[in-house]
């Protein structure tokens, strides 16, 4: 009997790492999906200190929260629209009214609280444009193009320019809902105190500068300081760590793929 007891303790010894580890990866597994294609993410809670602002494409560690809904790029936050890739006939905007504009309900709520607290920090927000109808969208670019066109440009001219400052109707974020242009839509607001105060707790509502000037050539839009679109306050916040706009993000999520959730 002392000998199968030795026995026992020795299987038991040599199996419970095992099984430990095997559970450990199935873990992992069940994480990180099954594609062979993709990168190996490992996945920490989201209580470590800030990623550095500048990662590279190697980067292989993210710290998420576990049971958050975010980092999904099929999340409704996290809905691409530029100049290359049309709004998806399966998202359907769910307008609402708020502030005497047009806006998605889903943003209504973050945007109050961040206008909230703006005004206890002394600065004055105000909402120029939010959402536009693809009619209204139509218009505005046409109108681009009239303009560019007084100027001296050919047709073909005019309408590259215009695709520049103002995007066709189904190729505009403000088609989303989830688009907010503030204080007057003019170059000046990046030396206001509200668009300082926007950079620095934006973010902490779900907000993003969407058109930086340093990713001009790849949003195809420039620099508008006074354009910030809600994508959520983890993705914000993970954005502006990552320090990525939008194309980058989601192109960085489809290499990395995350903990994936519907909204």
């Amino acid at each position: 009997m002392r000998k199968k007891s030795i026995v026992g303790v020795c299987i038991l010894t040599v199996l419970a790492p095992v099984a430990a580890l095997t559970a450990a990866a199935a873990f992992l597994y069940a994480v990180q999906g099954t594609s062979s294609q993709a990168s190996v993410v490992t996945v920490v809670p989201d209580t470590t200190s800030s990623l550095p602002s500048n990662v590279s494409e190697n980067t292989n560690t993210i710290a998420i929260p576990m049971d958050s809904g975010a980092f999904s790029i099929t999340s409704w936050q996290l809905v691409l629209v530029n100049a290359e890739t049309k709004l998806p006939d399966s998202f359907q905007p769910q307008i609402t009214e708020a502030f005497d504009k047009e806006m998605d309900e889903r943003i209504v709520e973050p945007y109050t609280q961040m206008y909230t607290q703006a005004l206890e920090d002394g600065i004055s927000l105000w909402i120029s444009s939010a959402y536009r109808s693809p009619e209204k969208q139509q218009e505005l670019f046409e109108r681009e193009v009239q303009q560019n066109l007084l100027s001296g440009l050919s047709e073909i001219e005019a309408q590259q320019k215009a695709e520049g400052a103002v995007q066709r109707p189904y190729y505009s974020e403000h088609n989303t809902g989830l688009a907010i242009d503030f204080n007057g839509v003019t170059d000046d607001f990046k030396n206001d105190d509200a668009y300082q105060w926007l950079l620095d707790h934006a973010q902490e509502y779900g907000f993003v500068l969407r058109y930086p000037e340093e990713k001009e050539d790849i949003t195809g839009i420039m620099y508008e300081p006074w354009h910030f679109r809600y994508v959520g306050v983890e993705n914000a916040i993970r954005m502006n760590e990552l320090g990525l706009c939008l194309e980058e993000y989601v192109n960085y999520l489809q290499l990395h793929p995350q903990q994936e959730s519907e909204e």
